[in-house]
């Protein structure tokens, strides 16, 4: 999986046109090594980052260890996305709640979008829709809201340049040894789209899924 080829390239040129990029990244140490991986690249591009509302203890962690200029802000209000190298933003939080990333198109900044709770966004009509086209880089924790073995997660981007930078960072920071149970559970749990648990995270945000008793009631 560091450097791959083969049936694992393929599997995760499926996963980037799954989620409508030209590239993804599969990893088997959960959205945090995500987070380390795309800080890592962003610290090859520049070392002034931003970090925009809350987020995940890891970026904190390793933006500390990779020893980024950090500026914090709650939100793009009063904030120009152009005098920094990096720009990280976590959406949907871990609430669901999903921000609007719209100000930071066409920045000169990397925009890395921590989506770890939204990957079942694409999948969904009824959901909102993950912005891949400005984040430069987004972070996937596949295992939190698909039917996906613990650990497994990705990276999307859209950049030849930025994903050289992403693939080298892999194999840097990755385990050596991934779990080749893992990366099956994430094409399973991809492109097997007619299982029990597919279909109930899709029909628990349906209409029809929805009582006004206010009892839980899933149509599978």
């Amino acid at each position: 999986m560091i450097e791959s080829n083969g049936v694992i390239k393929n599997c995760e040129q499926n996963i980037a046109k799954a989620y409508g990029t030209k590239y993804a990244l599969m990893l088997t140490n959960g959205a945090t090594m995500g987070v380390a991986i795309a800080l890592h690249t962003a610290k090859n591009i520049g070392n002034k980052l931003l970090l925009i509302g809350d987020c995940h203890k890891s970026v904190h962690n390793y933006a500390n260890a990779f020893n980024f200029n950090i500026t914090y802000a709650n939100d793009l209000d009063n904030i120009n996305p152009n005098d920094f190298d990096a720009v990280l933003i976590t959406t949907p939080d871990y609430f669901g709640k999903v921000k609007d990333i719209c100000k930071l198109q066409n920045t000169s900044a990397v925009v890395i979008v921590d989506a770890s709770h939204g990957s079942h966004f694409a999948f969904c009509k009824n959901l909102p829709q993950l912005d891949t086209q400005v984040a430069d880089i987004t972070i996937l924790s596949f295992h939190k809201t698909l039917p996906v073995l613990t650990g497994g997660a990705g990276i999307l981007c859209n950049d030849q340049t930025i994903f050289d930078l992403l693939c080298y960072s892999r194999s840097v920071l990755h385990s050596s040894s991934p779990s080749y149970l893992t990366m099956a559970s994430i094409v399973i749990g991809h492109f097997q789209k007619d299982i029990l648990l597919f279909k109930l995270v899709c029909n628990a945000f349906s209409v029809q899924a929805l009582c006004t008793n206010a009892e839980a009631c899933f149509v599978i």
